[in-house]
């Protein structure tokens, strides 16, 4: 096992230990200062990658109260944290009880009810990814934000790692030289995963399959690192798991207008040459391989066969989680927008269209040619 491996294995295993901590501990009075907030949906992931994130005497964020759709999971929420916090047994009397912000981890089809809810109600929000299973729903969202205040955040975790960020860096500052091509590959087998979950074997509730759900985030950081898509080749298929979850295999390219041509492999099955998901981006001077099971960013220039590397700090995406709500309330605070908005959301969702277009269609689709057709329906 490599140092980075290990060093994020030891990670880990604090990680879970501080969880088994603070569900035996007694639990402190909440902090009385900090920006306080609601946590709506208490599952699985909100519990793995939020929990940890809202528990660091850091976090400006104070969780007042929670609420979801199963009470045993809000108990479990609940368990989990550091101090004590209300469970509340409707959504409506949560936004009700003088919370500045909401943090969404819902599942897909009840973001657009629960975010236009909270806005309605003066309430900032931060919501997990994707921000709507629709682009009109994302429209509808964008359209009532030019006549509000609110904010509105979307969970794009990996935009918010110092890894990504040292990425971007080395780009802008022309590391790479000219950039011409971007691969990236995401690689799980959770089938029976998927069968036991209550939305994500419904592509009609999760938006769609591997691309909707993992790929999105990998277009969005392409057009973070790269700038706007013009067209998309996309090849989406169900080889395996059953055609109502959504597909099982993506394999699309997609033709930036800066010129950079861009690559990405997705499977739900174990499909795809990547021990979890990684990033290779090639230029001119040299190419730059990025990994997220070990953190960690390689160099290896044109005139060199050694891999040389960055340095970045080993994050886990708990730490991603803190990084992004950290900024979810320096944005409530200094009323700004948000990175990773609606905005950005919108221009992701388009591109996506596209690609689901180009599969349905087996042809490279231009995003405009998309828009225009989505709209026209």
């Amino acid at each position: 096992m490599s140092i980075d491996k290990l060093y994020l294995y030891l990670l880990k295993i604090i990680v879970r230990l501080k969880a088994c901590y603070f569900k035996v501990s007694p639990k402190s009075k909440a902090p009385n200062k900090g920006l306080f907030a609601g946590l709506v949906g208490c599952g699985n992931f909100a519990r793995y990658a939020y929990i940890p994130a809202l528990n660091r005497k850091q976090m400006p964020i104070v969780i007042s109260g929670l609420y979801s759709n199963s009470h045993n999971s809000s108990k479990k929420a609940q368990g989990m944290l550091r101090y004590k916090t209300r469970i509340f047994f409707s959504y409506e009397e949560l936004l009700n009880s003088g919370i500045k912000g909401v943090i969404l981890t819902l599942p897909n089809h009840l973001h657009y009810q629960y975010i236009i809810k909270a806005l309605e109600s003066g309430v900032d929000v931060f919501c997990e990814k994707p921000v709507t299973n629709s682009l009109n729903d994302a429209m509808r969202l964008n359209r009532y934000l030019d006549t509000s205040r609110n904010i509105l955040m979307v969970g794009f975790n990996q935009r918010y790692l110092d890894r990504m960020k040292k990425v971007k860096s080395f780009i802008e500052n022309n590391g790479l030289g000219e950039i011409y091509e971007v691969s990236t590959f995401h690689n799980q087998d959770i089938a029976g995963h998927l069968e036991k979950s209550s939305w994500l074997n419904d592509s009609k509730k999760s938006g769609g399959g591997i691309l909707y759900n993992a790929g999105i985030h990998l277009v969005n950081l392409m057009l973070y690192f790269f700038g706007p898509i013009e067209s998309v080749f996309a090849r989406l298929e169900c080889k395996k798991m059953p055609k109502v979850f959504g597909e099982d295999s993506a394999d699309c390219d997609f033709y930036f207008k800066s010129g950079v041509k861009g690559k990405l492999k997705a499977s739900y099955i174990n499909e795809v040459d990547s021990s979890y998901e990684h990033l290779i981006i090639k230029g001119s001077r040299g190419t730059i391989y990025t990994d997220m099971k070990t953190s960690s960013i390689m160099y290896k220039s044109n005139n060199s066969l050694e891999w040389v590397d960055i340095p970045c700090k080993r994050e886990l995406v708990p730490d991603s989680v803190f990084n992004e709500l950290s900024h979810f309330c320096h944005c409530m605070e200094k009323r700004m927008s948000p990175d990773t908005g609606i905005s950005d959301s919108i221009d992701t969702l388009n591109v996506m269209e596209a690609a689901y277009l180009s599969s349905l269609d087996k042809r490279r689709i231009s995003v405009d040619e998309a828009i225009i057709k989505y709209e026209k329906n």
